[in-house]
This record gives C-alpha cells, sequence and structure tokens, in this order.
C-alpha cells in the first residue's frame, strides 16, 4: 500500500497565496499594458507620393524594364547570301553578307511609361512604328534613341505616355551585316581537304 502525502496548513496556504498573488499579477500588467496602448495616439504610415514626371533613359542594368510586357512576337527574317567583294581579292573574308526582316512585337502596359526599351545591336533601322494595338490607331513618338554603353538599348520616346492595361504593337523593319565574331547572325566557316567552307 501507498504511502500517503502530508502537506503541512501552512505550505498549502503559502502556495495557494503565491498562485493567487502570480495569477493577480498578471492580470494588472494586461491592464496596464492595454491602458498604456490607448494612450499612444500612433501615426498612419507615410504613403509616397507618385512620380509626376515619369523616368527617361535607359534602365539602371541590363535587364528591359517590367513596365511592357510582350505577349506575341512575329518575325520574317531573310538572310542575303550573294556576296559583295570589297576589293578584287577574291576572299571569303572580302565578302560581305547582309540581312534584313521586321519584326512586330505585341506587349501589354502593366505600368505607365514614356518610353519603349529594346535591345539592338548593329542593326540599321529602315521603319519603327508603334500602334495602339486595340483601336488600329498609330502613336506619335520622337527619333529612337540607341545607347552605345554596354546595354545596347535603343529606346521610343513616345509622345504621350502609354496608358496602363492598354496593349499596343511595335513594328521595326531592319538591315543588318553578318558579323564574323559569333554575336548576333554571323557566319562561320571551316577547313576541308585544305579548302576553307
Amino acid at each position: 500500500m501507498a504511502k500517503e502525502v502530508y502537506v503541512s496548513k501552512a505550505f498549502a496556504v503559502i502556495v495557494v497565496t503565491l498562485t493567487v498573488s502570480a495569477i493577480a499579477a498578471i492580470i494588472t500588467m494586461v491592464i496596464v499594458y492595454q491602458n498604456e496602448i490607448a494612450k499612444l495616439n500612433p501615426t498612419p504610415r507615410p504613403t509616397r507620393p507618385a512620380p509626376t514626371t515619369l523616368p527617361t533613359g535607359p534602365p539602371p542594368n541590363m535587364r528591359l524594364p517590367g513596365n511592357l510586357v510582350p505577349k506575341s512576337y512575329e518575325l520574317y527574317f531573310q538572310v542575303h547570301l550573294f556576296p559583295t567583294i570589297n576589293s578584287s581579292d577574291v576572299n571569303a573574308t572580302d565578302q560581305m553578307f547582309t540581312f534584313t526582316g521586321n519584326s512586330t512585337v505585341v506587349f501589354q502596359c502593366v505600368r505607365k511609361t514614356k518610353s519603349i526599351f529594346l535591345h539592338s545591336n548593329n542593326l540599321t533601322l529602315l521603319e519603327l512604328s508603334v500602334r495602339d494595338w486595340d483601336t488600329g490607331e498609330r502613336l506619335p513618338h520622337s527619333n529612337y534613341v540607341e545607347y552605345h554603353d554596354g546595354t545596347n538599348f535603343l529606346e521610343v520616346p513616345m509622345a504621350e505616355a502609354l496608358a496602363e492595361g492598354r496593349n499596343y504593337s511595335l513594328y521595326v523593319d531592319f538591315l543588318g551585316m553578318t558579323q564574323d565574331d559569333m554575336v548576333g547572325v554571323y557566319v562561320s566557316s571551316y577547313e576541308e581537304d585544305g579548302l576553307t567552307k
């Protein structure tokens, strides 16, 4: 049979008194905390004012800005394999090949902007036009600006800002020269039986 446990009356009174005191202290702290918080008059978070002017110039990094999201691309591309000989010495290094093409990009404006940015390197633009895709209206723009600072950005400054939520198209007609440095459209060759092909 288990032994019975006896607790003295004095010990029981002390434990009960400490428990009641601890509960009373917790309740008092909660009430005081609530009163102190109620006295504070918090200010609302500051709101960032909307910019009055839209940024111009190329983005600060190599990535295209996210204000225009492409929906579709149509690309026509033709390489002209008829060489133009620059000198009387006929060899592969003197041959120049060109390519022509055009592209139409349909995109949605997700943030208001006054500029369209593209990557463009060693291209001659023959024609460039911007249209409101939903209405077909041709939109006025300034002459494009090419940045030769390592980003190879091409900026099309618009006369008026493109509206958020609207769809637009950009048509570009271009001409370029094939390269021999394995960048962009390039010509490659190999040797077989002592002949360069």
